[in-house]
């Protein structure tokens, strides 16, 4: 198992990943602003069938991929320098349902789709504000989404986004803290501190999870730990 994850991350979570999967570290892109510099949902799309990547990726990572046999292909775009050009990979990918802002996804990504299993959404960066823990359960931090979803149908559990710590910014999102190995909720800090804490416990526990915390911190938006075998 692999995880691709912010090499900025806290210490103490960035040992305790390490326990849980090989950690592919992203070092700082400059063409992108500072505090999403090194996010994976800024330059990795997590498809359940393949990862789609941002061309530019250095050749050192490119190959770190094949030795670990991950299936990947490039993406058409590289991230921009601001928003939504930086959004392009921000997308949650599915096995039949695309959900973010078609205006700004990478074609790549597109093309594993059919126009039917678009839900499209006002937010770039989707992949920040949502993670799934399968096609029904979903956690978000933005609003708006979560009202999409649940007009679908999908089971929601809302977490207000200002109890996220982003470098740089008054809050980061939820989806960025965290990420799904096998059946566990990873989180980049303690989910104690949350006010939806046992709402959280509830929800993730219906749906057949467990939350394992990376460290006793607040939570922490590095743009989502991918996880990827």
């Amino acid at each position: 198992m692999m995880v691709i994850a912010d090499s900025r991350m806290p210490e103490k979570a960035k040992k305790q990943l390490a326990r849980i999967a090989q950690p592919l570290w992203l070092e700082p892109n400059k063409k992108v602003y500072p505090s999403i510099s090194a996010h994976p949902d800024i330059f990795f799309c997590q498809h359940p069938k393949m990862l789609i990547a941002a061309p530019e990726i250095s050749e050192i990572k490119k190959k770190e991929l094949d030795s670990a046999k991950i299936n990947w292909i490039s993406g058409d775009k590289n991230p921009g320098t601001k928003y939504p050009e930086t959004a392009v990979y921000n997308a949650v990918a599915l096995s039949k349902l695309l959900i973010h802002n078609i205006k700004h996804t990478d074609r790549k990504i597109i093309e594993q789709y059919n126009p039917n299993e678009y839900l499209t959404v006002n937010q770039g960066y989707t992949r920040c504000n949502l993670i799934s823990l399968d096609e029904q359960h979903f956690i978000c931090s933005d609003k708006s989404i979560s009202q999409q979803l649940k007009s679908i149908n999908k089971s929601v559990l809302y977490i207000e986004p200002n109890q996220i710590k982003l470098t740089g910014h008054k809050h980061g999102f939820f989806g960025g803290s965290c990420g799904i190995c096998q059946q566990q909720l990873i989180l980049c800090g303690n989910p104690e501190y949350l006010k939806e804490y046992e709402s959280l416990l509830r929800f993730t526990y219906n749906a057949g999870y467990q939350i394992v915390s990376l460290s006793n911190e607040v939570l922490t938006d590095v743009g989502s730990m991918l996880f990827i075998s």
